[in-house]
């Protein structure tokens, strides 16, 4: 795969990745229309990897905001609120991960 090719599969992957349907299926897409071959599953966890950065990168204030809150923040404020959400939010994925683990 070609430094072309690679940045023309992240596009892809940035592009697609907050529509309601899949990134992997529009990375797969891609390739067949394209005719590229990707190096595996290593390739497209990498552009899961940096789409994840960005995300980071974008909402930092946001993410910091909310990690402090927990210890600066008031009892019951929005973002205390927001954390134990996100937290309790992600207990059933990590559950269902953990219990198909095998199958996955």
């Amino acid at each position: 795969m070609t430094i072309i090719q690679a940045v023309i599969m992240g596009v892809i992957q940035g592009l697609t990745e907050f529509l309601p349907v899949s990134s992997s299926g529009h990375l797969v897409i891609g390739e067949e229309l394209l005719g590229l071959r990707t190096p595996g599953v290593t390739f497209e966890i990498w552009l899961h990897l940096g789409t994840l950065l960005a995300v980071l990168i974008y909402f930092r204030s946001r993410i910091i905001g909310l990690i402090q809150s927990l210890w600066r923040g008031r009892e019951g404020s929005a973002e205390r609120t927001t954390v134990w959400a996100l937290i309790i939010g992600t207990l059933p994925a990590v559950v269902v991960g953990f219990t198909l683990k095998s199958a996955i």
